[in-house]
């Protein structure tokens, strides 16, 4: 999926980064399309540069293209649940910062879980969220030092 940059007129909260030393980017795991497009809105407003895959046969693979400096993970999307989403991050030891979101409360316990497999979650997002709960979950990863996988 391709990644736009927009301005958000009037927005307030995350401002783009001086990003010199390399954009941040931020692989987004989702499947729904509407969800997508506004993390990417977001994110892109926020000095993300983004990339969005929605199963759990993409996971690794867009890790290794990608090389994301973060992760925004859905726990139920195609192709797997929550274990399956996290054996796959596991899998392609994806150690970079992560906000995990749910819809289905399953985030409750999610961040103990990935710490369980090596993960580094950084908190979480319970679906629905507001444009505000997700500004705060990028400054949460950009606070954690989002860095490219070595």
């Amino acid at each position: 999926m391709a990644s736009v940059s927009y301005r958000i007129a009037g927005e307030v909260g995350v401002r783009p980064r001086d990003l010199s030393m390399g954009r941040q980017r931020l692989l987004i795991v989702e499947d729904e399309a509407e969800i997508v497009a506004l993390i990417e809105l977001t994110a892109n407003a926020a000095g993300f540069e983004t990339r969005a895959v929605g199963s759990v046969a993409e996971i690794g693979g867009a890790i290794r293209a990608f090389k994301p400096t973060a992760l925004l993970i859905d726990l139920t999307i195609v192709g797997g649940a929550g274990v399956e989403v996290m054996r796959s991050l596991a899998d392609a030891r994806a150690t970079v910062p992560m906000v995990i979101m749910s819809g289905s409360g399953a985030s409750e316990h999610a961040e103990d879980d990935a710490r369980r497999v090596n993960l580094n979650p950084v908190g979480r997002l319970d679906k629905p969220f507001r444009r505000a709960e997700l500004r705060a979950a990028l400054e949460r990863l950009l606070a954690a030092g989002a860095q490219p996988p070595a």
